[in-house]
Parts: C-alpha cells; sequence; structure tokens
C-alpha cells in the first residue's frame, strides 16, 4: 500500500493500458484490421455469405494497411530468418519485389525476438499494445530526468502514448515504433552530455539503431532531425556557447553515430538501392490537393478529435485521411501545453515551443513548407508533409508537462495565468458551438449543415471534459495538502479515461479466426497455381500483397517502393498501348485486364472475377458465390526458350516492337542489351524446366540444340545473380523488364539467386 500511494499517478498509467489492453488479455482478440479484410473482400465474403448475408461487420475501414502490407511482410521476412535465410526478395506481388530492402518489413527490429518466442498473432499484436506501454515509459523516464513533478511526467508519458498520431497509426506496428524511442533517445543523449558512461552510451547506440530499423522512413528523418538539433542546442548551452567546449562534448557522439550506421548498414544500403530502382520521386499524389497538407480546418481536431466525423463510426467528412490529420492529445495536456509555451519561462520551454510552432508550419499549407516541393528536392519531395504531425504532438506532450509542473510549482499568479487560457479556450468552444447550431443561419450549404449534425454530436464529450478539467484548474490552488493531490490524480485520471476513449473508439480488435482465413477458392488456388501467377479484375477481390501471406504470386501490389521497371510496364499495360510513360499509380497497381499479351507473358494463370468473362481464352474452373476463377490457356511458362532476339537503341522502341510482335513473344525476345544469338527455329526436344522455385533461389534445367536465350517471366533486379553449371553468368533485361540469360547448346542447370 505504500508502494501504490507513493506511485499513484503511475497506476493510473497502469490502468490506463490494461484497460486498453483488456480485449486482448482477457478475451484473445487481437489489435489487427482483420475484420476489415473478411468485411470489405472477396473470396471471404462469399464464404461467409451464409452466416452474415450483408458481409461481415468491421469497425473501422481506414486501417485496411496492415493487413495489406505490414503483417504480410513481417511474417514472410521472419519466416525466411527462422529458416536460416536473408529475406531479400518477395516473389508474391508485383511479380517479385525486395522484400527486406523494403523499409516497412522491418525484418531486423530487434523486438522481432517475440516472433521466436511465440505464434505470430500473439507476437504481433503484443508489439502493437508495446507501442503505448514504451512510449509512456520512455516519455516518463525522460520528463523525470527533466526534474519535473511525479504528476507531470506520467501526463506527459500518458498524452504522447495515447496521442493522435500514435492511436491513428498503431495498428501498423511501423511508425508508432519508430516514434516511441525519440524520448529515449533524448535522455540518453542528456545522460551522455552530463557524463560519458558507456552504459548509456549503449542504450543511445541501441535505442536509435532500434529506431532506424522500426519501419519507416519519413518518422525515423523527423527523429534524427530532432534530436540532432536537440544535442547541438544541448552541448552549445552546457558549454556555455564556447565552441572548442561544445565539440569537445559532441565528440563521443560521432563515435555512437558511427556505431549505429555500422549496426544499421545491412538494412540501409539495399533499402537505398531499392529506392534509387524505383519509381518513388515521380509516382505522388499532386501536392497541391488541399488534403496533401494539414488542413488549416483541422486544427480543430486538437480540441475535438472526432468534430469531422470518425471512420470507426463510418461518419467521416473530412478532407481525406482522419489518420494524418488527427493530432489531439487531451483537454488537459493542450491546455497546459499552451500555458507553458505562453507563461513558462526558461530553455527548455523555449525549444520545444519553438519546435511545435516549427512543425506546424511545415505541416500546414505555408509558402515555406511548399519549398521542397515546388523545388522537387529528391527524396523530400515525396514526404506527406502532415505527417510531421508526430512531432507536434511530442512537443506538445512535453510542454503539457512542464506546464503542470509550472503550475504546481508556482503561486496563485500562475494560477490566474492558467485560468486566462481557460477563458480563451472557452471562448473558442463557445464558436465552435455556435457556428454548430446555427450553421444554416450562417450561409453554410444544407448538404455541409447535414454534416455538422455530427460535429455537434462529437463535440459534447470535449466540452464536457473541457468544463471538468477547467473546474478542476481553477480550484487547485484554492485546496492544500490531501485535497490538492485529490485534484491533481483527478486531472490525471480525466486524461487517461479521456485518451483511452479516444484509442478505444478508433483501434479494433478482432477475433483470431478472421486473421488470414482459409477459404475454398484459397484452397483451390493453393492446389493448383504452381509457380505461375494470378491477376484479380476487381478492387473488391483479394487486395494487392494478401496473397503474400498465402503464398501465392500475383502481378497487382500497393506499396510507396516499387520497381520503376515495373512501373513501366505496368504503364503500358493498364493502358494498353507502347507508352511506358510514368504512370500516376499512387502506390497502388492493379492491372485488371486479362486480354492482354502481358497477361500471358506474366504467367497469369488464374483470373479471378466477379463478373462472367466472354474471353475465349479464359475456361471457367471454379465458382465460390460471386467470386469466378477462370484458367488462361493461353499462358506463357514462367521459363521458356527464345529462338530470336531483337535488339533496340531504348526501351521506347522495344515496347512498340513488343506491341507490334506481340504474336511471337511466345518464341522471340526484345532487349536493349548487347545480345548476339543467331537465329535458329526451336525444335520439339528443346526445353526449360523449372526444377525449384522458392523465395530467394531459381534453379532451372535447359536443353538446347543451338545456343538459346532463356527468358525467366520475373522482373529483372541487378541484385539478382545467375550461374550456369556453377560458374557465373550474366543476367541480361529483356521484354521490358524481365529476366533474359544466355544459354549455350546441350543441357544445363541454371542456378539463380539473390
Amino acid at each position: 500500500m505504500k508502494f501504490l500511494k507513493a506511485n499513484l499517478h503511475l497506476f493510473i498509467f497502469i490502468l490506463l493500458i490494461g484497460g486498453f489492453s483488456y480485449p486482448f488479455i482477457f478475451s484473445g482478440k487481437l489489435p489487427i484490421p482483420s475484420d476489415a479484410l473478411v468485411g470489405l473482400y472477396h473470396p471471404w465474403r462469399d464464404s461467409l455469405q451464409g452466416s452474415f448475408p450483408n458481409g461481415y461487420p468491421y469497425k473501422n475501414p481506414l486501417i485496411t494497411d496492415p493487413v495489406r502490407q505490414q503483417y504480410p511482410y513481417r511474417i514472410l521476412a521472419i519466416n525466411d530468418l527462422k529458416q536460416g535465410q536473408l529475406p531479400k526478395w518477395n516473389p508474391y506481388n508485383f511479380s517479385g519485389t525486395p522484400l527486406m530492402a523494403n523499409i516497412q518489413t522491418a525484418a531486423f527490429y530487434p523486438l522481432n525476438i517475440l516472433f521466436w518466442l511465440l505464434p505470430d498473432a500473439s507476437a504481433w499484436s503484443i508489439l502493437v499494445l508495446l507501442q503505448p506501454i514504451l512510449a509512456g515509459v520512455f516519455m516518463y523516464l525522460y520528463l523525470k530526468n527533466l526534474r519535473l513533478v511525479e504528476s507531470a511526467a506520467v501526463l506527459g508519458g500518458i498524452s504522447f502514448a495515447f496521442s493522435g498520431f500514435m492511436v491513428a497509426w498503431l495498428t501498423w506496428n511501423t511508425i508508432g515504433h519508430v516514434a516511441l524511442w525519440l524520448p529515449l533517445i533524448l535522455l540518453a543523449k542528456d545522460k551522455l552530455l552530463e557524463k560519458f558512461r558507456w552504459r548509456w552510451g549503449l542504450v543511445l547506440v541501441f535505442a536509435e539503431s532500434a529506431m532506424l530499423l522500426a519501419g519507416h522512413l519519413q518518422t525515423a528523418f523527423y527523429v534524427v532531425v530532432f534530436s540532432t538539433i536537440y544535442l547541438i542546442l544541448r552541448a552549445w548551452r552546457l558549454s556555455n556557447t564556447n565552441l572548442r567546449e561544445t565539440w569537445r562534448k559532441l565528440t563521443p557522439f560521432i563515435f555512437t553515430a558511427l556505431a549505429v550506421m555500422l549496426l544499421v548498414s545491412g538494412q540501409f544500403i539495399p533499402t537505398v538501392r531499392f529506392i534509387l530502382a524505383s519509381a518513388r520521386n515521380f509516382d505522388l499524389p499532386d501536392w497541391q490537393r488541399p488534403e496533401w497538407f494539414l488542413p488549416v480546418g483541422h486544427l480543430i481536431q486538437f480540441i475535438a478529435p472526432d468534430f469531422f466525423g470518425n471512420p470507426a463510426t463510418g461518419n467521416y467528412w473530412g478532407y481525406w485521411n482522419y489518420g494524418e490529420f488527427v493530432g489531439y492529445i487531451g483537454i488537459l495536456p493542450l491546455m497546459l501545453g499552451i500555458f507553458a509555451g505562453l507563461f513558462r519561462r526558461d530553455k527548455k520551454t523555449l525549444f520545444y515551443s519553438s519546435c511545435l510552432v516549427s512543425a506546424l508550419i511545415l505541416a500546414l499549407p505555408t509558402p515555406l513548407a511548399k519549398i521542397p516541393y515546388q523545388l522537387n528536392l529528391p527524396l523530400i519531395a515525396t514526404l506527406q508533409p502532415s505527417r510531421i504531425i508526430f512531432l507536434v504532438d511530442f512537443c506538445f506532450a512535453v510542454l503539457a508537462a512542464l506546464g503542470m509542473d509550472h503550475l504546481l510549482k508556482q503561486n496563485q499568479a500562475t494560477a490566474r495565468n492558467l485560468q486566462r487560457i481557460i477563458v480563451d479556450l472557452a471562448l473558442v468552444f463557445g464558436f465552435l458551438w455556435l457556428f454548430v447550431i446555427f450553421a444554416r443561419n450562417l450561409g453554410v450549404s444544407p448538404e455541409k449543415a447535414l454534416k455538422l449534425v455530427t460535429s455537434k454530436r462529437n463535440l459534447v464529450l470535449p466540452s464536457v471534459v473541457f468544463i471538468a478539467v477547467s473546474g478542476c484548474l481553477w480550484l487547485l490552488h484554492s485546496v492544500k495538502n490531501h485535497a490538492r493531490q485529490i485534484m491533481v490524480l483527478l486531472l490525471v485520471g480525466i486524461t487517461a479515461w479521456e485518451l483511452w476513449h479516444f484509442a478505444n473508439k478508433f483501434t479494433p480488435f478482432t477475433d483470431q479466426n478472421l486473421l488470414f482465413p482459409q477459404a475454398p477458392t484459397l484452397n483451390f488456388l493453393k492446389a493448383n497455381l504452381g509457380n505461375y501467377r494470378l491477376l484479380t479484375t476487381d478492387r473488391r477481390i483479394l487486395p494487392p500483397n494478401v496473397t503474400t501471406y498465402y503464398r501465392l504470386a500475383s502481378v497487382d501490389g500497393y506499396d510507396p517502393l516499387y520497381l520503376a521497371n515495373y512501373g513501366e510496364l505496368m504503364a503500358a499495360w493498364t493502358r494498353n498501348s507502347p507508352d511506358i510513360t510514368p504512370g500516376a499509380f499512387n502506390r497502388i497497381l492493379t492491372p485488371e485486364d486479362p486480354n492482354t499479351f502481358f497477361a500471358d507473358l506474366l504467367g497469369v494463370k488464374y483470373v479471378i472475377s466477379l463478373k462472367e468473362e466472354t474471353d475465349p481464352k479464359l475456361k471457367l474452373v471454379f465458382q465460390e458465390g460471386e467470386t469466378r476463377v477462370y484458367e488462361n490457356t493461353q499462358v506463357f511458362p514462367r521459363a521458356f526458350l527464345a529462338e530470336k532476339v531483337y535488339q533496340w537503341p531504348n526501351r521506347e522502341t522495344l515496347i512498340k516492337d513488343m506491341f507490334f510482335n506481340q504474336s511471337q513473344l511466345r518464341n522471340v525476345a526484345f532487349t536493349t542489351a548487347d545480345i548476339e544469338l543467331p537465329a535458329n527455329p526451336l525444335v520439339s526436344d528443346e526445353t526449360a524446366e523449372i526444377v525449384s522455385y522458392s523465395e530467394n533461389n531459381i534453379i532451372i534445367k535447359t536443353k538446347t540444340t543451338h545456343e538459346r536465350l532463356l527468358v525467366l517471366t520475373d522482373i529483372y533486379y541487378p541484385e539478382w545473380q545467375a550461374f550456369i553449371d556453377g560458374q557465373k553468368t550474366q543476367i541480361y533485361p529483356v521484354d521490358l523488364s524481365l529476366r533474359g540469360i544466355v544459354v549455350s547448346q546441350g543441357e544445363h542447370l541454371i542456378e539463380l539467386q539473390i
């Protein structure tokens, strides 16, 4: 009881974590949006038609990415590592794409150790729930090191752990895992600036390495820039602005940075190569659209997170993506953060206030924020600027703790300053209420006035919380001793409940049997697809990347990083013309037309459709509910021999000739490489047979009567190597984006590995 009494604020944090994790701990439900997978997409809708004729009810259709990207990637990578091989290649999407090099895979994230100890679903779920735990604990430790009072440190930890940014990206299991290391990095740097200790040096190296390996480059970029600026300014201040002394204090950090770079090089060298070979720089949304930056009106979400509705309740009507714009940290932290920024006078507060304002300037559509996009700066111009809201939330959480600390340590004059903040925010709430009540009288269109009914309903809870915390703050300096402690506990408790409600509303917890369940259509494909690929004619069927989990190869894919040469092929396919200029796919490549030579060439054996297909080359072989599976009777072998090679000076001419000679693609190949082969007609006993096919290794047996070009209909990527009978040979890009290997007369064994 004595320990509990001395740590009541921490107990509130424990209750918050326990309350949020309750569905997993006590009901075995998973914090994974798999309900949206089976509720939105076929063939699961067909399998569940008997029990759920209107489709399985799902909570939050916005957050399907975790089951369409992060979970399949991570599980595939972990399984490769468990088998003793590096997870270099994913053959199941984009007709083959780098796996480990895709930072979202987070293959080497240290906390992945959980996957060696627990079943995949349990390990993933614990990783999700560790985000608010570690974020809160690390922030608490950092704030305690700033010598803030206990309640202030706990409040800062809670508001960061369950901030809008952390909750919105929680189920991704990447972005939040990058962000949570920031307070520990700052703490380690503070400790090392005071006095170099090896244990804190190791903590810093581990924290920065884990942050960089956690799976999201943009958030990691923000952490590196922010923590570096923090380090330099802290060293400058502790050195009394003496340049030589500042350099002396910074010197040890050069060695920790080198250690970090060495530790993460195995991840980042392949990642850089992938980025350079990708379409990232040109396949981007229009940065001039209103939702590219944080819309000014969405600043309301710092006060009322669901003012524009919530995707979890199906009534969101704001710009684009709720998760990109919700910066909510709680009413009390917001009030105390503003209070600290205006009335606390010290360098810590100045730094965090300046960083918060700077981050907001870069998030909003300001002239300064637009400069990188106007100049089209490499990589920087590919970043979604609204995601810097991460730093806004982090700075607000620190300022909230500084504000609470200042309030509890100061006198009545300080309380009167806070009361001014209360009055000002009361006016803001009053204005919002007048606006939503009298919208029609203010000239708002009937359509928008109808949407504001949702806003009015979702303004109630923030208003009630504001009134409650304002009353407590107003009375705080009027009470003493135990009553004052109870009031502080009440304030922290209200904030904890408020943020729990916010997080619980947005985050789905789903039954374990919904996580990538089986279905008759999937069973048919697994039994018959082999090394071939599938294609869906409708985005309501097997969304991109989901086939990775089932180890079914597909021509589609969904990711910010995909190979530029595949993007060219997809551009020609989707346009059905020899035009390979960059296509604006916005990360989603879903060719839906099987009636082209590209489908045959890329080994599409099965076409899955929700309607009757009339192309004579497609034969219906399976049906489950609305989902129909057609066999492509004209599919090319996945590896074949070409009797002739056409050379062209550039890719634009090459693709035109491919279209012109598409009926001959089964026997000829097109390339821009220097390949000289005599043209000899193929004979019946010349063969190319795939002996084994796995993620990182392919073995093909050939038998030829003349020198031939072996065409493997996998996407060309320079990291692959080929060996003929153990001797290294060259892989050429052929047929725009595929792989070609020259093989001599006779019988040979060709091995490709990455």
